[in-house]
């Protein structure tokens, strides 16, 4: 049985399936958001810059982020919006029920030139902080 198909969090228009280097995105036909299922956002870090270009390709809409109590698309539970720490900081929503990830258009452009550390620490500070070490 596949996954069923989502609306968008933010705007709740309908998102479109596209695989990207075997990784299944869904990217939202109205605001370009994308919604990654569990694990995927990591996984995206290992593309290639080829591959890269093509996951985030809408105008970044930054005011978006002000919407508050967004609804998760797979498991309906309320999401926690996240922050990368970076100049600007990069906010993101993120599902602590069944770990998908919301990002708005142009967010993933910005998190991919962020080591990969910095997402982990923002999505999982509890356990990521154990592992590694500051970076400060």
């Amino acid at each position: 049985m596949g996954v069923r198909a989502v609306n968008c969090p933010r705007c709740n228009d309908s998102m479109a399936t596209q695989a990207i280097a075997g990784i299944h995105i869904d990217r939202c036909h109205g605001c370009g958001g994308i919604w990654l299922d569990a694990m995927e956002a990591e996984a995206l870090y290992t593309v290639g810059e080829d591959d890269s270009s093509k996951i985030d390709t809408a105008p970044p809409k930054s005011a978006q982020d002000a919407t508050p109590d967004l609804q998760c698309p797979r498991c309906r539970m309320l999401m926690m919006t996240l922050m990368v720490e970076s100049t600007p900081p990069i906010y993101f929503e993120n599902c602590g029920t069944c770990y998908g990830v919301f990002l708005d258009a142009g967010e993933f452009k910005a998190m991919r030139s962020e080591p990969l550390e910095k997402w982990l620490r923002a999505t999982i500070p509890g356990v990521f902080r154990l592992r590694f070490p500051p970076t400060d």
